[in-house]
């Protein structure tokens, strides 16, 4: 996975690129529905519930409970959906974990690679430094469970065009 971190307007940039076995459809629809973001939307040793209403202007919620039993909640809105290459939404933690009090945004663009697709993460308005290097960390966790579940289901499934 290639990772880069620059400065923005509203803080540090981080962006992230990976390449998932599996047809760019199956990618983009990892992010469309709450089931799937339970599979794979939290660090290791995380679970999640989700709630998403995927729609331009529809919401997200995804609660993760960590190991230990403590939870943590993120929440954003759909801001650009345009299947299957390219998806944009907020991002903004409930008080109460450490992040700054700030929303932010994240982009995902997807681009076909043959049989595999290329992913690039743009999360922007972090705020900080120690935020951005907190959710590098966190979405590169969440980065290995989507490569299992869509890698994994790409291997059950006749191959899709995308």
């Amino acid at each position: 996975m290639l990772q880069t971190s620059t400065a923005g307007q509203d803080g540090p940039v981080l962006t992230m690129t990976r390449v998932f076995k599996a047809p760019r459809t199956r990618v983009f629809e990892a992010f469309a529905d709450a089931d799937s973001l339970e599979q794979w939307l939290s660090p290791t040793g995380y679970t999640c519930t989700a709630v998403a209403d995927f729609r331009i202007g529809g919401t997200f919620a995804v609660t993760m409970r960590s190991p230990d039993n403590v939870l943590s909640t993120v929440r954003g809105t759909y801001r650009a959906i345009d299947p299957p290459e390219r998806l944009v939404f907020s991002w903004r933690w409930d008080p109460g974990r450490g992040f700054p009090d700030i929303e932010s945004e994240v982009e995902i663009v997807l681009t076909a690679r043959g049989a595999a697709t290329e992913m690039t993460m743009t999360h922007r308005g972090l705020g900080s430094d120690e935020a951005s290097t907190r959710h590098s960390r966190g979405w590169t966790m969440s980065f290995e469970k989507l490569a299992a579940y869509v890698e994994g289901a790409a291997r059950a499934a006749p191959p899709a065009g995308g």
